[in-house]
C-alpha cells in the first residue's frame, strides 16, 4: 500500500507541470482555450477507457455530477487567472491550502450534524491559514491582490470539489464516469468561452506544443491521483500532495526566476506541517 502512495508523488509532479504549462501560455493563450486542451484531451483518454471497461456513460445523480462540474471548472478556471497574476510558487501554495479548506467543510458539517467539533483539527486549519499571511502580506514585491483572490477562490472551490467527490463515492459512481463528467463540461466551457471570447486561433508550434502538455499531463496525473487515492495509503497520499509545492519553487526558480523570500519559505513550511497534521487528525477521527 505505501508503495502505491508513490503514484501520488507522481501525479503531483505532473500536475505542477501541467499548471507551469499553462502559466507559461497565459502570454498567448486564454483560460478558455486552455481549458479546453486541458479538459479535451482528457476527455478523450477516459472516453476510450470507459468503452474498454464496458462502464455505461448513464447516472442516476446528474444534479451531484453538475455540482462536481461546476466546482472544478470554478477552480480550474481561478487558478489559471491567478497564474496569469502571480508567482507560480505563490499561486500553488495558496492552491494546496484547499486541504485545510476541505478540514473547515468537514468540521463545519460536523456542527451542523450536532457533533462535537475537533479542537486540534481547528487548531491545524488556523495554524495552515496563519501560514498564508506570511506569504500574501502586503511587503510581497509584485504581489497582485486580484491574483491572489483568484488564487484563493481556486483553493476553495478544490475543496469543495473535495466534498462533491466524497457524495459521489456514497452513491456508489465509477470514478471513470465522474471523471468523464467532469472532462466533457470542461470541454464544452472551454469551447463556448473561446469561441464567446474571440474564437480558436492557430498557434505557433512552441505554443501549441505547450497546450497539448497541458492535455497529456493533467490526464496523466489525473490517472495517477486515481491509482493512488485507491489503492495507497491515505496520509502518506497526503504528505506526498505538497511536494507540489517544491515543485512549484523549483519550477519558478527555472522558468521565471522566482526567488521566495524567508518569510514566504516559513510560510510555505508552515502550510505544509498544518495540512499534513490535518489529515492525520482526520484519518484518526475516520477511524474512531
Amino acid at each position: 500500500m505505501a508503495r502505491q502512495s508513490l503514484w501520488m508523488l507522481f501525479a503531483t509532479f505532473c500536475f505542477s507541470v501541467m499548471f507551469l504549462l499553462s502559466k507559461l501560455c497565459t502570454a498567448e493563450t486564454g483560460p478558455f482555450e486552455i481549458m479546453f486542451y486541458r479538459a479535451g484531451v482528457g476527455l478523450a483518454a477516459i472516453t476510450g477507457l470507459m468503452l474498454r471497461k464496458g462502464i455505461s456513460f448513464r447516472t442516476r445523480y446528474p444534479l451531484a455530477h453538475l455540482r462536481r462540474c461546476a466546482c472544478g471548472i470554478t477552480a480550474f478556471g481561478s487558478e489559471l487567472l491567478a497564474l496569469s497574476l502571480i508567482a507560480l510558487a505563490i499561486e500553488q501554495t495558496i492552491t494546496y491550502t484547499a486541504p485545510l479548506f476541505l478540514c473547515l467543510f468537514l468540521s463545519i458539517e460536523a456542527l451542523l450534524a450536532g457533533r462535537r467539533l475537533d479542537r486540534v483539527l481547528l487548531a491545524a486549519v488556523a495554524i495552515g491559514f496563519a501560514g498564508v499571511l506570511l506569504i500574501v502580506r502586503p511587503d510581497v514585491s509584485g504581489l497582485n491582490a486580484l491574483g491572489a483572490m483568484f488564487a484563493f477562490s481556486g483553493a476553495f472551490f478544490a475543496a469543495a470539489v473535495g466534498m462533491c467527490l466524497r457524495n459521489l463515492a456514497r452513491y456508489g459512481e465509477p470514478t471513470e464516469r465522474t471523471v468523464f463528467f467532469f472532462m466533457l463540461s470542461g470541454t464544452l466551457v472551454g469551447a463556448i468561452g473561446t469561441l464567446a471570447t474571440g474564437g480558436f486561433h492557430l498557434h505557433s508550434f512552441q505554443v501549441t506544443g505547450l497546450l497539448i502538455g497541458v492535455g497529456l499531463s493533467g490526464a496523466i496525473a489525473q490517472v495517477a491521483v486515481t491509482v493512488a487515492w485507491t489503492y495507497g495509503h491515505a496520509l502518506l497520499n497526503a504528505m506526498f500532495q505538497y511536494s507540489g509545492i517544491l515543485f512549484a519553487v523549483l519550477f519558478g526558480s527555472i522558468f521565471f526566476s522566482e526567488r521566495p523570500d524567508a518569510l514566504t519559505w516559513l510560510g510555505i513550511s508552515i502550510i505544509c506541517l498544518a495540512g499534513i497534521g490535518a489529515a492525520v487528525r482526520q484519518r484518526r477521527l475516520n477511524k474512531k
